[in-house]
């Protein structure tokens, strides 16, 4: 029954999310990302700005980026077994070996990857079977290899068990060629489960194809993915003009600091009010304007550490009192640039001159001050497709007690007669 209970979450668990996520493999023989933190969790799953800051910074650190890509890849691929054991056993060993990062459920990696590393005709390769990879990459900084399989000569199996290999080969041979660490990230392009996600509706686009808005300025830094306005009465979502930040307003008390930050999207501004503490800030709340009037209102106070950006995957939604328009933000990052202050000045000026600090600090771009590279997930480890699953075990487990309740409240007979026939009446003389 347990294996029931087990069976019946994960089966909700790829209906929920498991369809449009696909399996990500980060190559990192020489360990240069050491910083990147991944949880192999299947039940986590990795947002778009939370992959993207990994392939920012595997682009950084690598001197050269390989992307291996099958047509189809899904979880079930890597747990598939034939009488040779797992297709990928050096992947494995490499997990294991922590030179390889492994996460279950990323969202859409390959138009992520797209759309920072733009593939052409000079840096994308296509393995066939029984074809050597033989192309010299020659000043590339980054390349694709694509695998095409011929499903009628080999199992599925064995084309990953391929596929392994190649990808083994091909990482050697850069590295060989290459003066400088190589990294390799192995995905696919679609899952194979063709189900339809609950989480978008007919002739809308899922959030992961949707377009992302980043947003500096001396007040902080925000990314916004699947920023839309539905207006009435058709709700048609507009999505054209980009989100401007217009003005920024900050005050001070002996205790914190309030920082407000307007941005403006098709006529309405959005107002995040930010509070900022020696050790956290906080996001206290966020308001719709339209003009100078307040229509729409959401309160959050969410604190985080001082020095992390705040990453969301559910949506923001702000809707007008007046017209019941709608601005919606499927996934959002945001972190407020902390000021440098006089105490902070008067520490640095024990190892260093003063003046040669505030020549320096003035000649920075304010704007590039922020970093969005640590991240506190508002969801890190439970969402709705989890927590319905605990929901219907929950019933059945209550169906299965109330059940063995029942059974023992049963009342039977303790002999073997029968309670409707006749009593047998022995009599004696004496």
């Amino acid at each position: 029954m347990c294996f029931m209970h087990c069976l019946l979450i994960l089966c909700i668990f790829q209906y929920g999310i498991a369809k449009d996520t696909l399996p990500v493999f980060l190559l990192d023989h020489s360990q240069v990302l050491g910083n990147v933190f991944v949880v192999p969790n299947p039940f986590l799953r990795t947002g778009n700005i939370a992959f993207l800051e990994m392939i920012n910074h595997a682009v950084k650190q690598s001197s050269v980026l390989i992307i291996f890509v099958e047509e189809q890849f899904c979880t079930e691929d890597i747990s598939r077994k034939d009488g040779m054991g797992t297709p990928y056993p050096s992947l494995r060993e490499d997990v294991l070996k922590h030179r390889v990062k492994y996460m279950p459920n990323v969202l859409n990696p390959i138009s992520i990857i797209t759309q920072i590393l733009e593939p052409s005709q000079m840096n994308v390769f296509v393995l066939k079977p029984g074809q050597k990879f033989d192309r010299a990459i020659d000043k590339l900084k980054f390349f694709y290899v694509f695998f095409k399989d011929n499903k009628r000569d080999e199992t599925r199996i064995e084309a990953l068990r391929r596929h392994n290999f190649a990808i083994d080969t091909i990482y050697e041979q850069i590295q060989k060629q290459s003066s400088g660490p190589v990294v390799a990230i192995y995905t696919g392009k679609v899952n194979p489960i063709t189900s339809t996600s609950p989480r978008s509706t007919p002739g809308e686009k899922p959030y992961a194809d949707s377009t992302i808005v980043e947003l500096a300025s001396e007040g902080g830094l925000f990314r916004f993915i699947g920023m839309k306005l539905k207006r009435p009465p058709l709700a048609r979502s507009i999505v054209s003009d980009m989100p401007i930040i217009v003005s920024e307003l900050r005050s001070k008390t002996h205790t914190s600091e309030f920082l407000e930050t307007y941005i403006e999207f098709h006529g309405f501004r959005l107002r995040f009010s930010f509070r900022i503490l020696p050790k956290f800030w906080y996001l206290d709340n966020v308001t719709l304007l339209e003009g100078e009037e307040e229509v729409g209102f959401r309160n959050y106070n969410i604190r985080v550490p001082i020095d992390q950006s705040y990453y969301c995957d559910e949506p923001m939604t702000l809707v007008s009192r007046k017209d019941r328009s709608m601005v919606s933000i499927t996934a959002y990052q945001m972190k407020p640039n902390i000021p440098i202050s006089n105490e902070m000045l008067a520490q640095l000026q024990i190892n260093f001159d003063l003046a040669i600090i505030i020549e320096m600090l003035e000649s920075l771009d304010m704007s590039k001050l922020g970093t969005f590279y640590n991240v506190c997930k508002c969801n890190p480890y439970y969402d709705i497709h989890l927590l319905s699953g605990f929901f219907v075990s929950g019933i059945l487990l209550f169906a299965i007690f109330l059940s063995v309740a029942c059974l023992y409240n049963l009342k039977t007979n303790d002999r073997m007669d029968d309670a409707y026939g006749k009593f047998l009446i022995i009599t004696a003389e004496a």
